[in-house]
């Protein structure tokens, strides 16, 4: 089954992680180039938020346990960046 989540236009190609059973992280670039997480939990998701940065790629996410999230993406400069 297939849900059209909206709610923001994207520029990239979005990636997703889980923290924990119940929970997925999305993350991808707006309009503003800016990094946005949206989350779903107890069966719903929640609306974009803005992690900021100034992103020029595809983020790419990551989780190595309970309330860790690591994010890398290339920045407008060529630089590789990681948000945690």
């Amino acid at each position: 089954q297939f849900q059209q989540l909206g709610g923001m236009k994207i520029t990239s190609d979005p990636t997703a992680i889980s923290r924990k059973t119940g929970e997925i992280l999305l993350f991808a670039r707006g309009e503003d180039n800016k990094l946005y997480v949206r989350q779903f939990w107890n069966g719903s998701w929640t609306v974009w938020f803005p992690w900021g940065g100034n992103v020029a790629g595809n983020p790419d996410a990551a989780s190595w346990g309970g309330d860790r999230v690591d994010v890398f993406y290339r920045g407008a400069d060529g630089a590789i960046y990681h948000m945690w």
